[in-house]
C-alpha cells in the first residue's frame, strides 16, 4: 500500500509504510519517535528512523523522494517504498549485462528524464513475458513497476 497522493500525511504513516509496506498500518513495534530526517536516513537508531532509509532507487520519477535528505513532507506522496517504476518505456541506453540465478535478464539503463544517472535493474516487461507477475503492478500513470523485494535482482545505481 502506498502513502496517500493528496491530503495530510503523518511521520507514523511514512515509518510503517517504510517498515510494514502499509501506510495504515498499526505501529506494531510500538515506535513513538519520529522525525522526517530520521525516516529517511540511514543512522542506526530506530528512534530516528535508522536502517529504514528512504528507497530513491527509481529517482528521478514522481513517486519517491530526492536523492538528498533532509526531505520535504511534500516528497513523499504516492510514495510506495518498494515498487519501483521498471517500464521500458521509461528507460533509454539500455543495455543487457546478463541473467540473474533464476534467469531475469538484467540491464544497465538511463531513465528518460535524467541522462545523468545510470541504474543497473530489469525491464518489467520480461517479467510479464516470462510469466513472473506477482512483483509487476501498473501504476496510475499507466506505467508499470516492479518490487524488487520479489525478485532476485537488485535495483543499483551505478553512476552519477
Amino acid at each position: 500500500m502506498a502513502v496517500p497522493s493528496s491530503g495530510e500525511l503523518s511521520l507514523l504513516g511514512l515509518w510503517c509504510e517504510k517498515n510494514e509496506n502499509d501506510y495504515t498500518a498499526a505501529n506494531p513495534d510500538g515506535e513513538t519517535d519520529f522525525s522526517l530526517r530520521g525516516i529517511s536516513d540511514s543512522t542506526n537508531d530506530d528512534s530516528s528512523g535508522g536502517n529504514i532509509n528512504v528507497n530513491t532507487a527509481n529517482n528521478p520519477l514522481s513517486n519517491r523522494p530526492n536523492l538528498t535528505a533532509p526531505h520535504a513532507m511534500s516528497e513523499f506522496y504516492s510514495y510506495d517504498h518498494d515498487a519501483v517504476k521498471s517500464d521500458r518505456r521509461l528507460k533509454t541506453n539500455i543495455e543487457m549485462i546478463g541473467h540473474s540465478p533464476s534467469n531475469i535478464p538484467i540491464y544497465t539503463f538511463n531513465y528518460k528524464t535524467d541522462l545523468t544517472i545510470r541504474y543497473k535493474g530489469v525491464m518489467a516487461q520480461d517479467l510479464l513475458e516470462m510469466g513472473i507477475t506477482e512483483p509487476v503492478t501498473m501504476g496510475d500513470d499507466g506505467f508499470y513497476g516492479v518490487d524488487y523485494n520479489k525478485i532476485d535482482v537488485d535495483m543499483e545505481i551505478i553512476n552519477w
